[in-house]
């Protein structure tokens, strides 16, 4: 015989029931013959509070079981019942409620007694787990979405929330790690997610999305508010994935299939289980899990990954870098562990005990440059009084070095120190190091690439600074070696293809020297900016200032944010058009990687320089142009 139906009176019982003032949980069981429940409350003395919309139906195959040995079915075998409420403190009498009430559109009801949990302090572990056994992790998750979990961590009591987060981690890991949607054509894939303390989550991805069918997007993280990512990410384009799907035959309005999002926080729980979810149109939500990894410990792996999924050239640029990849390159670059060592030291020679100037030149890869220099300074008098410092800023050449030096000392005569802390510290760390063991008035920031026209000129530098009224950092003509402009000095232009950010503009480069003609300016010229492949600065200057800025990474603008520093301090800069020297450009240093990396870290330097000194060069330059 089949079993019957359930007829007559509803039936049910309450399992357990946890209630701490703050927050119900009630688990149990209900059998009706329709699920249109009308009522469903808890009640104590005068009291009542709704459930309505705060519970959810599930399996209970303990229940289906024993209802099949007395000849009756659960309908739709969804007998569970799981109320989840978030309640004033005020709601009931401390003891709880001690009534479910319920009542269907049939007029059928019932009240159902509630026993006082013997123990306030937490709930039945068997009865809760029970709960969530065998349901969907989108069902879960949407359960502990309307109960909050994903919102502050004060807004639930503390045994409570660490019973969901449990659950939620659970439900989080059985989600799939992308969405394909079969009643649309909406897709969702994220090629990476990272996390971390300080640095938050960044991720990268592409989706298709009919904008007709998906009405939201929300990001989801336990002890975080929900996130519209609509509102949070930056389109941009993926022309790999618009060929893949052009191959396919799918159609789609725009290039920006990318997204590109960035959810900052201070601290990253252990149990940080995230998703997204998407919610359609015709009321249908699906959701998916995001794989994320730890950013990689080294910072410049870390930044290389980060800047790996940022172009340049992309339209949207500027927001990538404001409110995405500027941010957490930021993060991961000023939480890196700052060079500590022991400076180790070797010198060649006799320098002066009171040098005039210290020209100091970092090595990095190449260092045969070390020779070329050395070479032409041995024809120089005036060298004498000046000391020569390289800083050796790579622990791959360190060891080949020091024999190479000491060969050149011996054959050249030219006395000079060798500096190394054992790290790579960058253009700007590199400099810092070198000037804090000057001992010149003068400072010389100097590339390896750099070579004299003609003896005297660090001389002529020093006459030329000390003649100038208020003079910050004065630099020479740098030319190419086919004697064409390389360097006259540094104003600042907008970039439309980067979103206005200002850019170092070189005046005359690549172009024929004005003066084998007679033409050009024969004295010094004040200038925003000069090329730190050459300056001149009172050292005593240097170090007030707090030398180059270590804020940017490799070697990328911290020279025109020393000259803006120096014309903040009230001073000038000038460039020096009667001393002129060879620059290879970039030849000294390593290009460290791919033209794409590269050019993207440049991008990134160039929008932390805006940011310290965008508001002044605009303001300058609209002075400029009024004036």
């Amino acid at each position: 015989m089949p079993p019957r139906p359930i007829r007559g009176p509803i039936r049910g019982h309450v399992d357990s029931c946890f209630f701490d003032g703050r927050a119900l949980v009630l688990v149990g069981w209900l059998l009706e013959e329709s699920a249109d429940l009308v009522e469903l409350a808890v009640e104590a003395g005068g009291t009542r509070i709704d459930l309505a919309g705060r519970h959810f139906r599930h399996p209970r195959p303990d229940v289906a079981l024993s209802l099949a040995r007395e000849g009756e079915a659960a309908a739709a075998d969804l007998s569970g019942l799981v109320c989840l409420a978030a309640l004033p403190a005020t709601a009931f009498p401390p003891a709880g409620p001690t009534v479910l009430l319920v009542a269907t559109a049939d007029g059928r009801s019932l009240r159902i007694g509630i026993e006082p949990a013997a123990d306030r302090t937490a709930l039945d572990e068997m009865a809760f787990a029970d709960a969530f056994a065998g349901l969907p992790a989108d069902t879960v998750l949407s359960v502990l979405e309307q109960l909050g979990i994903d919102g502050p961590p004060d807004a639930l009591p503390p045994p409570l929330r660490a019973r969901l987060r449990m659950h939620w981690r659970r439900a989080v890991q059985d989600l799939p790690t992308c969405l394909e949607d079969d009643a649309t054509p909406s897709r969702m894939y994220v090629d990476f997610a990272m996390a971390g303390p300080q640095r938050g989550l960044l991720a990268y991805g592409w989706r298709l999305l009919n904008g007709c069918d998906v009405r939201s997007v929300h990001f989801h993280r336990v002890d975080d508010i929900a996130r519209d990512l609509i509102a949070h990410w930056t389109l941009i384009e993926r022309p790999d994935v618009v060929e893949s799907l052009r191959a396919q035959g799918v159609f789609f309005e725009s290039d920006e299939l990318g997204f590109m999002f960035h959810i900052p926080w201070e601290a990253q729980p252990a149990d940080a289980a995230c998703y997204l979810r998407v919610g359609f149109a015709d009321g249908r939500v699906r959701r998916m899990k995001l794989d994320m990894r730890p950013y990689p410990t080294d910072p410049i792996a870390a930044i290389r990954h980060v800047l790996g999924a940022f172009w340049p050239t992309q339209r949207n640029m500027r927001a990538m870098l404001d409110r995405h990849v500027g941010p957490v390159v930021e993060a991961i670059w000023n939480t890196r562990t700052r060079p500590a060592g022991t400076v180790r030291e070797f010198g060649f020679g006799t320098p002066p005990a009171r040098p005039v100037a210290s020209m100091v030149v970092p090595i990095h890869t190449r260092f045969d440059f070390i020779e070329f220099q050395i070479a032409q300074f041995a024809n120089d008098p005036d060298m004498a009084r000046h000391e020569l410092i390289y800083v050796i800023d790579d622990p791959a050449i360190y060891e080949a070095v020091r024999p190479f030096c000491i060969e050149i000392g011996r054959f050249y005569g030219v006395p000079f120190r060798v500096l190394y802390q054992g790290v790579s510290r960058g253009f700007a760390g590199a400099t810092n190091l070198g000037a804090a063991a000057a001992k010149g008035e003068y400072v010389l920031l100097l590339n390896s690439d750099v070579f004299p026209r003609h003896p005297g000129w660090l001389g002529a530098l020093v006459d030329a600074h000390r003649a100038l009224p208020a003079a910050g950092a004065v630099a020479p003509k740098l030319l190419f070696e086919d004697g064409s402009i390389q360097h006259a000095g540094i104003r600042f232009a907008p970039l439309d293809m980067w979103g206005g950010l200002w850019v170092n503009d070189h005046p005359l480069k690549g172009q024929p020297d004005p003066a084998l003609h007679g033409a050009g300016p024969q004295g010094p010229v004040p200038m925003s900016a000069l090329t730190g492949a050459c300056l001149l600065a009172e050292a005593a200057t240097f170090r007030r200032l707090g030398g180059l800025s270590e804020d940017y990474i490799i070697g990328d603008f911290e020279d025109t944010d020393l000259c803006l520093k120096m014309r903040e301090a009230g001073l000038t800069n000038y460039y020096i058009p009667g001393v002129s020297l060879y620059h290879l450009e970039r030849q000294s240093q390593a290009l460290q990687g791919s033209p794409h990396w590269r050019t993207a870290l440049t991008a990134y330097n160039c929008w932390r320089h805006d940011r310290r000194w965008g508001t002044r060069i605009a303001q300058e330059a609209a002075a400029e142009m009024a004036g």
